[in-house]
């Protein structure tokens, strides 16, 4: 069996295992990505990709100055780019649902990252430094003291979660990243706040009513 020596392929990496930090699922069997008109030869890791009026699915726009455009007419947000792919040969994984670090996308989505978390609720954003934070999903428990007839207000790497409570006098609610944890007058004892994501991880606060 003789061997083509003569084509010479380069594997393109980038930062893909840092921006992509837990694949939880994507698009069964991937898509070929409508690549027209886009200005780079190789479309990375973390980029946004959008579903097309006509049905394809493409990366995000981006302007001269490198930054995310406008969302096309009709498309919608569909996903993160899982690996970095060439425009030549454009099959891409596309991450819906799972963990991306916001600080290493290819371009910032501070701009569309509202919408984007409406589109894709299911894909959550935290860096390195989020991780440690201690109301992250996942992370261990805090312990926090309370009056009745108080609120207390936490800020926090939180994302999109649902909030429970073990004591009917004790509740929280979500605000962006910031967790309201509310006494009632009547309240006392203690009570455990649950914060629970998308995919299931959990945060609790525990707290004391003094």
């Amino acid at each position: 069996m003789n061997a083509n020596l003569t084509k010479h392929e380069t594997a393109i990496t980038f930062e893909d295992s840092v921006v992509i930090r837990k694949f939880i699922g994507g698009l069964e069997g991937g898509r070929t990505l409508d690549c027209t008109g886009f200005p780079e030869k190789v479309v990375k890791a973390g980029h946004v990709i959008i579903k097309l009026a006509s049905g394809n699915y493409a990366p995000m726009p981006i302007t001269a100055s490198n930054a995310y455009d406008s969302l096309p007419s009709g498309a919608a947000y569909a996903g993160i780019l899982y690996r970095s792919v060439s425009v030549e040969n454009p099959s891409a994984s596309i991450l819906n649902n799972g963990e991306v670090n916001p600080k290493c996308t290819p371009y910032n989505m501070d701009a569309i990252m509202s919408a984007f978390k409406a589109a894709c609720p299911f894909i959550q954003f935290e860096s390195d430094e989020d991780s440690n934070n201690a109301l992250a999903v996942a992370d261990t428990a805090m312990t926090i003291a309370a009056s009745s007839s108080d609120t207390t207000t936490i800020s926090g790497a939180i994302g999109t979660v649902n909030v429970t409570s073990d004591n009917e006098g004790i509740s929280g609610s979500v605000s962006g990243t910031t967790l309201t944890i509310t006494v009632a007058e009547s309240a006392s004892g203690s009570g455990v706040v649950t914060l629970t994501d998308a995919a299931g991880q959990t945060a609790k606060v525990a707290v004391t009513v003094g």
